[in-house]
């Protein structure tokens, strides 16, 4: 038997919750979370943001407009358009809304909308009427922004599937398409698939088997290399809940939940980061309609930095008058190493009290003088360090708690004053001098949030 199609309209707006079994992770934004509702579209409206580029936030509304005066689904409710309107990061004030007219919107349903902020194409779902039975299905279009102008949409995909493709979204680098399909593949009402552009051709839509369950799985969005969803499957909070997933050498992670308030007993979707602290995400939390809310994370901010020195590297030298064509020092550092040399270098791989002495040989008459030199060196850490690496002329960074006292559950980076939320980013250094600081604190103590710092100059 054929899969029943899902119906365009509430394949945008609504879902029905399925039934699955599946261990969730919870992913934790930051200790604390502002969600708070923008001032876009009437009370009586649903409005969902879909990207933000080029200054504005793009979004999807189903108020009334005269094009489309009696137009409305089976379910009387309005199609939707796509709309924009500028928002101002610093002051939060908005614009006017702005409808992206008839290059992008038709008498039906549009949207959402996602930019590849390169080179400005845009990627959005609209209604395309069946040219065999006049069955609408929901298929992808395609436009670019040029001089802050949207050009006509062309649609995506030649092939005329009988099924419906929605919501799509674009990876960093232009050559991987992610979307939501009710096709006949999907395991549950709506699946994620993917698309590869090869030769300026997309291929045929693969199923994201390891993100995909026999719920709901909808509204893709890239950020860097993390994908974000929604989907309703069990043991979320209630309605549609925002996952993200990261994708690294062609796999998508397992998914994992995000953490209250990003999450609520409603319908979340369409999770947008701006920058490392703030974006924007669609909810129905308030009301009984789809609006968009801002959300601004406060990270933690230690009183002070401490400037760590973990190469446990030494210079051991012998100062006094001896001389070092018939004398050999014999250097014994403690960690069953041994140099030979009036000064020598040393590196330990570890803290500890390493006990270091020096002989001294008479080469002509045998003599040993032991212990001629001795000292303890004491390398004694109680806080966690910066690892960095050179991988491709890039810096890899990695906290390493080994020695600290304190086992720190949360902890983000600042290079050079950007703010990095990822646990090993991977980070490109403009010029070879970069100030690189860890912020660590444990889960809710936030007021002892520690910082360490460290001076990292690359060779050139």
């Amino acid at each position: 038997m054929a899969k029943k199609h899902t119906n365009q309209a509430a394949f945008i707006l609504k879902f029905i919750l399925l039934i699955c079994i599946q261990q969730i992770t919870t992913f934790t934004i930051a200790q604390s979370t502002t969600v708070k509702q923008l001032k876009i579209g009437k009370s009586g409206e649903n409005v969902f943001a879909s990207d933000y580029f080029d200054g504005k936030i793009f979004y999807c509304s189903d108020k009334k407009v005269k094009s489309k005066k009696g137009i409305v689904n089976e379910y009387n409710q309005n199609f939707l358009d796509l709309y924009s309107i500028e928002f101002n990061l610093i002051n939060k004030v908005l614009g006017t809304e702005v409808n992206l007219g008839p290059n992008i919107n038709s008498p039906l349903n549009e949207g959402p909308i996602d930019f590849n902020p390169t080179s400005g194409k845009g990627y959005f779902s609209s209604n395309r009427i069946d040219s065999v039975t006049t069955e609408l299905f929901l298929t992808l279009f395609q436009t670019t922004m040029l001089n802050s102008e949207l050009e006509k949409r062309v649609q995506l995909f030649k092939e005329e599937y009988n099924y419906n493709i929605a919501h799509p979204t674009i990876s960093e680098d232009g050559l991987i398409l992610v979307f939501s399909s009710d096709n006949e593949n999907s395991k549950g009402q709506t699946d994620l698939f993917m698309s590869i552009l090869d030769n300026d051709k997309w291929s045929n839509p693969v199923a994201i088997s390891n993100i995909n369950t026999e719920a709901v799985e909808t509204f893709p969005h890239f950020n860097g290399n993390i994908l974000y969803f929604s989907s309703d499957r069990p043991n979320g909070n209630g309605g549609l809940d925002i996952y993200r997933s990261q994708f690294k050498n062609d796999l998508f992670s397992d998914p994992e939940i995000l953490d209250q308030p990003i999450n609520s007993q409603y319908d979340d979707f369409l999770f947008i980061p701006i920058n490392e602290t703030e974006g924007l995400l669609s909810s129905n939390r308030n009301n009984t309609k789809d609006k968009i809310y801002h959300y601004k994370i406060d990270l933690p901010q230690p009183n002070n930095f401490v400037e760590i020195n973990d190469n446990f590297c030494f210079s051991l030298s012998d100062d006094g008058n001896i001389d070092s064509t018939r004398f050999k020092h014999v250097w014994h550092t403690g960690d069953g190493t041994t140099h030979i040399g009036k000064t020598i270098n040393h590196c330990y791989k570890d803290t500890g009290i390493f006990y270091v002495k020096c002989d001294l040989e008479d080469t002509q008459t045998g003599l040993k003088d032991t212990s001629f030199i001795s000292a303890d060196i004491k390398i004694d850490i109680h806080t966690p360090t910066i690892q960095a690496t050179i991988e491709k002329n890039k810096i890899r960074l990695n906290a390493d708690q080994r020695y600290s006292n304190i086992n720190y559950s949360n902890y983000y980076w600042v290079v050079n004053d950007k703010i990095i939320m990822e646990k090993n980013p991977l980070v490109s250094i403009e010029n070879k001098n970069a100030i690189v600081k860890l912020i660590l604190w444990q889960e809710k103590d936030y007021d002892n949030a520690i910082g360490v710092l460290k001076k990292l100059t690359l060779k050139q």
